[in-house]
């Protein structure tokens, strides 16, 4: 996965996703008055055309949860699960233990996805805010679901010719002891970017 960060740098973007992650566990076990886990057990800068190699291939069903960042400056903010993953983890929230193979998202599984996204982009906002000093915020959760490739062109449109590097977390959510992975992929505009990094030296 390329990089191009300092040490430093790059501690001050785990410690980032480590604080949205503690932000968004807390408010989704206060939502579900369960206990919900959620890790970061990576956090990278890497060049945007690896980003479906990092998620599994271009041709992988995913769903996802996305948001339009606006504020000092503007991006999108995707919260990416595998199809299946994403049903499971669905299916947890909601109480319900098992999921049928093949199985598909119905309205109530959409809207605890929707929920799920808008409290982790909502949480890793606010924790890049406050590391960056700058103001940042959210619209309402989409939500998509098709071949990874198809999802990424679709919210690419506006960046892909000038964004050249994204913020992955691969982002572990624990529900009674189930693990989902997905991945939190934010795509900073071009004067984001530099600011992000700017900041991050300090």
């Amino acid at each position: 996965m390329a990089q191009e960060l300092t040490a430093l740098q790059l501690d001050a973007l785990k410690e980032m996703g480590n604080i949205g992650a503690g932000h968004a566990a807390t408010g989704l076990s206060n939502m579900l008055h369960k206990k919900i886990g959620v890790s970061v057990p990576y956090c990278g800068l890497v060049d945007i055309e690896k980003v479906p190699g990092i998620l599994g291939g271009e041709e992988t069903p995913v769903t996802a949860v996305c948001v339009h960042v606006t504020g000092t400056f503007s991006g999108s903010l995707m919260l990416i699960f595998e199809t299946a993953q994403a049903l499971q983890l669905a299916s947890l929230l909601l109480g319900k233990e098992k999921t049928h193979t093949g199985a598909a998202l119905d309205e109530k599984n959409k809207s605890a996805l929707r929920e799920l996204g808008n409290i982790c982009s909502s949480s890793y906002l606010l924790a890049l805010s406050q590391l960056i000093k700058v103001q940042l915020s959210g619209s309402v959760p989409a939500l998509a679901s098709d071949m990874l490739q198809s999802v990424l062109d679709e919210v690419l449109a506006d960046f892909a010719a000038r964004a050249k590097k994204v913020v992955v977390l691969e982002t572990e959510f624990d529900v009674e002891k189930i693990k989902i992975r997905g991945h939190l992929i934010f795509i900073p505009d071009p004067e984001g970017l530099r600011k992000i990094l700017k900041a991050l030296e300090v």
